[in-house]
């Protein structure tokens, strides 16, 4: 729903009240909206972080974004996202598995998330860790796996396999060993990445949208944009390299990381999804 063609409305009224204020809070994060004094989009384009549509409001079952007219995808759009990206990741995050900093309870302590499609949300835990391998066996796959059960989409059986893991994931991971937790958008799939021209320099740009924003490893975005296919991926990979190398034999854990979302799909859509999770799971078993 848009609003004086300048705003974008999201609205739902089955979601949980405090749904669309976390998304807010995720944008508002990604935006580095909350840290004026840091502003990076007003420096050069190599220190730019990634644009994020633009907070307006948001209410009980409602949040307003501004209105982004698209427009296609170009190779040199595409390798200058992969340039901001590595700059919306280096802003940082308390820890693996944290919340966006303002989305906090009274006392100060992180608030769950959520991951999914708009018709079917599920909560995406807090799970602050600095433990890598930690954070994605027990912040992430292996709540999904229970959710899965409990819809009867996965058996016991799924869950005991997605724990022996546990055994690979040190050995898998040993790259990203001193890589503290960086700031990931977590549902960074070609939807979620929108082109459009940059009024001011007439450039085309891309611009994040709906994100499960949490402090993460950046090989959780880069390997969901490649999930599901998305324009000039090389060229994303290689703006990033440029800026912030990528860890070494990133190509192996691709589909480490594209298990989450992967096991989510599952849990939303059943069907084939199923099969490719264990599948997956396997490859590295």
């Amino acid at each position: 729903m848009s609003k004086n063609n300048q705003t974008y409305i999201k609205q739902s009224n089955n979601l949980p009240k405090d749904f669309f204020y976390c998304e807010a809070a995720g944008l508002n994060w990604l935006a580095n909206a909350d840290y004026p004094k840091t502003d990076l989009n007003k420096k050069t384009t190599s220190e730019k972080i990634t644009r994020v549509a633009r907070v307006i409001s948001a209410g009980d079952n409602f949040l307003e974004i501004e209105k982004i007219d698209p427009v296609s995808a170009s190779p040199e759009a595409a390798y200058n996202f992969g340039i901001s990206l590595a700059n919306t990741h280096n802003l940082g995050a308390k820890n693996f598995g944290s919340a966006p900093d303002t989305w906090k309870d009274n006392n100060g302590t992180g608030l769950d998330g959520y991951f999914g499609p708009l018709s079917d949300p599920v909560k995406m835990d807090v799970w602050e860790t600095d433990n890598l391998a930690d954070y994605l066996l027990n912040g992430r796959l292996l709540p999904m796996v229970k959710i899965g059960i409990r819809r009867g989409v996965y058996t016991e059986q799924d869950y005991k396999d997605t724990a022996k893991l546990e055994n690979k994931l040190d050995q898998i991971l040993a790259p990203l060993k001193n890589s503290p937790a960086k700031r990931v958008h977590g549902d960074l799939w070609s939807g979620n990445v929108l082109w459009t021209e940059n009024k001011a320099s007439k450039n085309v740009e891309a611009v994040l949208i709906d994100p499960a924003a949490h402090g993460g490893c950046a090989e959780e975005d880069l390997a969901m944009l490649n999930l599901f296919g998305i324009s000039y991926y090389q060229e994303i990979l290689q703006g990033y390299n440029s800026n912030t190398k990528i860890a070494s034999e990133f190509s192996q854990r691709l589909t480490l990381w594209q298990l989450y979302p992967i096991s989510g799909h599952a849990v939303f859509f059943g069907g084939g999804y199923i099969t490719q999770y264990r599948s997956m799971l396997k490859s590295y078993l």
